[in-house]
Parts: structure tokens; C-alpha cells; sequence
């Protein structure tokens, strides 16, 4: 279980045509430093339309990296970030349930640290999905590299890396470790859950400085948190559920899950991605993921001591009885599992992390 807590909530889209609405041209990674123990992660030529992004930036490094998502985008409403790192790797996922990213064609994701100086090689599976559901998708973006002595600039296809040494960055003091949630305290019951949440990557804030621990979380997340967990194995794109689409952030999360009985859907054409997740049901999901594992799912409990069983479905009845035998899910504190309550995102926390360390 160890492996699971340097992975984090994202998806693998396959690779497909570049649409119209994207064919203007290449979005282009500003590379402004070469090496440096900060890097700014900053693309150009990016279309005005678009609410998604997903990108793989490639480092010159092999070490543990940490990323913070710029402040002016995460702070606005309906913006969502998460990161995966994996060795020289960091992958940002952006989704927007408002506005669009940009209006310039320039977009600051954030800054990659570390604690020795490295250089950004370039950005790699970069996807972007517009409010249509239109999408774009480069094997490799446009790389400018940065300014040599003379003022001039390497403006060079997406295979380039930079090899100058002549670059720096004024600000190369590590973003502290700890949260920056000001909605989450020491005294909350969920601080643990939430910072070991953070600290492994398995969740990240609302914006950068609000974790957001009484919202809600939606069926579509959980599955990709699962399917990001599995270092998002490859997936065959055949899926019955009309409201799931392979350009949707979760899609290949949903096709994973279906495929292998970890899902069923509300039944065999909806799956309803963007639906609350109840209590009952990341039971169920739960269960099933760890079935899938290969874990034991043998522990039960009577649950007399809740009021409210009768409420249970038929489907999670076992489930919720494993859960909370093996201490992943708790009473609400009346005497009540409230089994078809929404899971709001600091109990999600609290689960995930009792799952990875229990199991």
C-alpha cells in the first residue's frame, strides 16, 4: 500500500486529432530559467475557449518535486487543480466549472520546486477540452527556450531541451511543506486526514489557499482518484454509459472501473459522473476497489449501534458493514451512518487515508 502515497488524483487520455477549433496552432511551453531549484510552468499560444487542461512536464532530474498552482487562476471560483509526480515527471490537471482559463492565449500554470537545481526539458500529453466537450491533443508542445546573453531567444520544436547555463531566478526559496488551507485548523477533526491528503498528493485544494473540507465530492472524482492510484493502467474505450465521454476528465477512470466490476452505474446507461457520491455508495466502490486488489473484504460488523440501517440500499448492505469493521467509514456522531448523506471532501480525506494506511 505504501506505493499509493507519492500518487495522486488524474487521467491518460488517449492521443487524438487536433480539431478545428485547436488548429491555429501549437501551444508553446515558456521555459524562463534554465537551471534553478524553481521553475515557472508557463504556455503561450493557448486557446481563449478552453476550460480543461491536462500536461506532463518533463525535468532534467531525477528527485522529489513539489508544485504550486498560481494564485491569480486557482483562486477563482470553479477552479480545480491536482498534480501527479513521479520521479522527473510532474503532470497538472486544471478543470474549470466557470469560466475559461485564459483570454490572452497565456496561462501561468504554477511553479515546480526542489531541492537541487533542475531545468524544465519540456511539456509532453498535453490535452485541452473546450466548454463543448471539443478537444485538442500534442504528443509535444512548441518549446521557447530562455534568453541568451545577447538577448536572443531559442524558439525550438517540441523535441528541444534547454542547455544554457546563463539563466536565473531571483526567488528560489521552497514553498513551504506545510497546508495553505486557511479553512482547515489544527483543532478540525479532519486536520490529519486533509494534510495526509495533501502531503501525498491524494487531494489538493479549491483554490490555493482554501481546501473547501464541507463540499461536496462527485462520483466522477472518487473513480479517478482510484484509477490515478493505479498509475492509470490503459483502458479499451468501450463503454455504455451515455453520460460518460472519452474527452470528459473521467473517462478513462469510468471505463476502468467499469471493466473491471469496480462500478455499476445506476444502471446500464448512466453512471451520472457529476452526481454527489453518497456515503453508501464509496462503500460500495470501495469495497469492490479492494476486492479488485485482492484485499481481504471479510470483516463485518452489526451495526447496532447506528439508528438509521434500515436507510441502507440492499447493494451497499455489505459493503458499509466492511467499512466500518475496518474503520474506514464512522457514525456521524447521533448514533446515525447516514448511509445516503453526500461525502463531503474532508471525510473523503479521512477515508482515503485509513484505506491506504489500514489495508
Amino acid at each position: 500500500m505504501n506505493k499509493f502515497r507519492s500518487l495522486i488524483i488524474g487521467s491518460v487520455m488517449a492521443v487524438m486529432a487536433i480539431p478545428v477549433a485547436f488548429a491555429a496552432g501549437t501551444p508553446s511551453l515558456n521555459i524562463t530559467a534554465n537551471e534553478s531549484t524553481q521553475q515557472s510552468v508557463i504556455f503561450d499560444n493557448i486557446s481563449n475557449d478552453i476550460k480543461n487542461l491536462q500536461v506532463t512536464i518533463n525535468l532534467s532530474k531525477n528527485q522529489n518535486y513539489s508544485f504550486l498552482e498560481n494564485n491569480d487562476l486557482a483562486s477563482k471560483a470553479g477552479i480545480e487543480f491536482h498534480c501527479k509526480t513521479d520521479n522527473s515527471t510532474v503532470t497538472i490537471y486544471i478543470t474549470s466549472n466557470t469560466d475559461v482559463l485564459t483570454t490572452s492565449g497565456n496561462l501561468i500554470l504554477g511553479t515546480i520546486s526542489a531541492d537541487e537545481s533542475f531545468s524544465i526539458k519540456s511539456a509532453t500529453n498535453m490535452k485541452v477540452t473546450d466548454g463543448t466537450n471539443t478537444s485538442g491533443t500534442w504528443d509535444n508542445t512548441n518549446t521557447q527556450t530562455p534568453s541568451t546573453d545577447n538577448g536572443s531567444s531559442d524558439n525550438s520544436g517540441s523535441n528541444s531541451n534547454s542547455s544554457n547555463n546563463s539563466g536565473n531566478n531571483s526567488n528560489t526559496d521552497k514553498p513551504e511543506t506545510s497546508i495553505p488551507f486557511t479553512d482547515v485548523s489544527e483543532k478540525d477533526w479532519y486536520y490529519n486526514a486533509v494534510k495526509y491528503a495533501y502531503d501525498n498528493s491524494l487531494m489538493s485544494g479549491m483554490s490555493s489557499t482554501t481546501f473547501a473540507p464541507n463540499a461536496n465530492t462527485t462520483r466522477g472524482m472518487i473513480v479517478t482518484v482510484l484509477y490515478r492510484l493505479e498509475n492509470e493502467p490503459d483502458v479499451n474505450i468501450d463503454n455504455s454509459f451515455k453520460d460518460v465521454k472519452s474527452s470528459d476528465y473521467y473517462g478513462n477512470a469510468i471505463y476502468w472501473a467499469k471493466q473491471n466490476n469496480i462500478v455499476t452505474g445506476y444502471n446500464s446507461t448512466t453512471f451520472a459522473p457529476n452526481d454527489n457520491i453518497t456515503r453508501e455508495q464509496m462503500a460500495a466502490i470501495l469495497y469492490r476497489y479492494a476486492s479488485y486488489k485482492g484485499y481481504s473484504v471479510d470483516k463485518t460488523s452489526d451495526l447496532s449501534e447506528f439508528t438509521d440501517v434500515s436507510n441502507i440500499n440492499d447493494y451497499a448492505l455489505k459493503p458499509i458493514k466492511w467499512a466500518v469493521a475496518s474503520n474506514l467509514i464512522s457514525g456521524m456522531g447521533d448514533s446515525t451512518i447516514s448511509p445516503l448523506g453526500n461525502a463531503s471532501r474532508a471525510q473523503v480525506a479521512t477515508i482515503l487515508m485509513r484505506f491506504i494506511e489500514n489495508l
